[in-house]
């Protein structure tokens, strides 16, 4: 499951959802990693450091952007709440 992006009325970005960060190679013409998986359960696992090493360059952005999805996720509900109320 993702967070969607969070939209305004002229349909800009005000909050941008769950950050994916691809990396690493893919064998197009070779068998499809998953299909290791019944042969080997951790065919696909990442490391703490493989992950942490893909993804510090964009750590600080997703930090940010988290605080701002968490932000305007509060304000829509206490409008929805507000709005239930009032009807």
């Amino acid at each position: 499951w993702a967070e969607q992006w969070m939209l305004n009325e002229e349909h800009k970005i005000i909050a941008f959802g769950t950050p994916v960060v691809i990396f690493g190679d893919y064998p197009f013409d070779g068998r499809k990693p998953w299909w290791n998986l019944s042969e080997n359960p951790k065919a696909l696992n990442i490391s703490d450091i493989q992950l942490f090493t893909e993804t510090k360059l964009f750590y600080q952005s997703i930090i940010e952007r988290q605080k701002t999805l968490i932000w305007e996720q509060k304000k829509k509900a206490e409008r929805e709440t507000k709005d239930a109320l009032v009807s």
